[in-house]
């Protein structure tokens, strides 16, 4: 079996075990775990077999250590990985050509204050109109206007050329940089690129802010969708007046959690908002924390509150559930129309589901279940073709399974893989992850796989590429 490519940054570690030889097991032992690796999984007409360990699959990544921190964030399309490194305020920008290179390349945007949280999302996206997408950055935690604390703020950056460049691109060299207005906003929690909105040909782009009081009601959040026309091309600017502002009206809805912004859900040829506001509560039904997803139809966008200005609202049906900690959005039964899935990590004490909505408003979406308590499944979804048919695939994170109950493979993860098609072969109206066509993951604790993971077309085959995330242990 070949070994994958994988290149080691920082503090080198083995592969499968890096920690002392009596390591902590079970729960209460993450902070043993405080180093990070990502797998890209290459996608193929050929289909992943069903079960898949992603280390031995693997096609290459990267391998860290604790000075380079754990939970590693990614984005993956246009030729080009980003690895968000938040622990240390740095983004690595890796090349295919990189994933098998005997020698790793160091091409790092790096910020001075690890505080800030720099790297906590890293996308590509044409601002300006110039066939080159700019770098977008997030730091939730640095400083705003007027050095409002926490507010955040997102660095837009020329993207350097490449493969030419090596070496490490400050904070400092951004070209614009979209400051968060109010102290502890959390500005860039989430990054989200959104296709076309304002009508003038280039992208737009959407900054979640879920910590924002907004409109009085404590830690409501509120996602602005920054129109391309209205920015400056360098300077500093407040994110307030970029473009509408959509926000939550309840305390703690926590809107922005998740955000789609690039797919047509209303069917009128323009893309829409979808925003995941998990820890919202459905006061009509009585349900604390049920959570809901905000579908503002792109054509019509109105700033203000989502209950007001959505087109179409779905909203968890128990207490906790959550729904909304994840979105995502695709075209899986190929019918040409784009479908949501949300997901909803609380459902059944921590089992998790998820739903799929292949219509506007439809009464009965597609339902998924995770394999057991505490799996919290639903934690992260994607939608890509992973297979290169045309239709979408859908994809699940359950990043706190674990797979023989031991406290040995104590939250070991796993990612859950459906083919979509024409006639969605293999789906019912209620699927068990442990029906799954593919099953990502291995008996290894705390890996939490399934809980960070990008999608996209890395090596430009047309199939969309996998790199998955996954927490692994570490030397002291």
């Amino acid at each position: 079996m070949r070994a994958p490519a994988v290149l080691v940054l920082g503090a080198a570690l083995p592969v499968v075990s890096g920690c002392p030889s009596d390591p902590c097991t079970g729960a209460g032992c993450e902070e043993f775990y405080g180093a990070a690796r990502l797998d890209v999984l290459l996608g193929a007409a050929d289909r992943f077999a069903q079960e898949v360990d992603p280390l031995l699959k693997s096609d290459g990544g990267l391998q860290g250590g604790r000075d380079l921190g754990a939970s590693w964030s990614s984005w993956t399309g246009a030729g080009v990985l980003l690895v968000g490194m938040p622990d240390v305020a740095t983004v690595r920008i890796l090349l295919p050509t990189d994933l098998s290179a005997p020698e790793p390349v160091v091409r790092d945007v790096v910020e001075d204050d690890p505080s800030s949280r720099f790297g906590t999302s890293a996308i590509l996206a044409d601002l300006f109109g110039d066939s080159d997408p700019e770098l977008l950055v997030s730091a939730p935690r640095a400083p705003g206007v007027g050095n409002a604390v926490e507010a955040g703020r997102v660095y837009v950056f020329d993207l350097p050329e490449m493969p030419g460049f090596a070496g490490s691109l400050p904070s400092g060299d951004a070209r614009l940089r979209i400051l968060g207005v109010r102290a502890y906003d959390g500005s860039g929690a989430v990054l989200a690129r959104c296709r076309d909105l304002d009508g003038d040909g280039w992208d737009d782009l959407a900054v979640a802010s879920p910590w924002d009081d907004a409109g009085g009601a404590p830690l409501a959040g509120s996602v602005t969708v920054v129109l391309s026309t209205r920015l400056d091309a360098e300077g500093s600017v407040a994110l307030d007046g970029l473009g509408p502002r959509l926000a939550a009206s309840h305390s703690g809805a926590g809107a922005g959690s998740a955000v789609a912004c690039h797919a047509d859900l209303t069917g009128d040829g323009v893309p829409d908002v979808a925003i995941g506001a998990p820890f919202a509560d459905d006061l009509e039904a009585g349900l604390e924390g049920a959570g809901a997803v905000y579908v503002v139809d792109g054509q019509d966008l109105g700033q203000g509150d989502l209950e007001e200005v959505s087109a179409w609202i779905v909203r968890g049906t128990t207490a906790e559930a959550y729904l909304g900690w994840s979105v995502a959005t695709g075209d899986v039964d190929g019918d040409g129309r784009a479908d949501l899935a949300a997901g909803a990590p609380g459902t059944e004490r921590g089992r998790g589901s998820v739903e799929v909505h292949l219509a506007e408003g439809a009464a009965d979406p597609v339902g998924f279940r995770g394999e057991a308590t505490g799996d919290r499944f639903g934690s992260a979804v994607g939608i890509a073709d992973l297979d290169g048919d045309g239709c979408d695939d859908l994809l699940v994170g359950a990043p706190r399974h674990n797979p023989t109950e031991r406290e040995s493979t104590f939250a070991a993860g796993r990612l859950y893989l459906w083919y979509g098609g024409t006639q969605l072969p293999g789906w019912t109206e209620r699927n068990e992850a442990a029906k799954a066509h593919t099953r990502f993951g291995r008996s290894q604790a705390w890996l939490q796989t399934g809980g960070s993971f990008s999608l996209g077309d890395l090596d430009g085959d047309g199939c969309e590429d996998l790199a998955l995330a996954q927490n692994i242990e570490a030397l002291w």
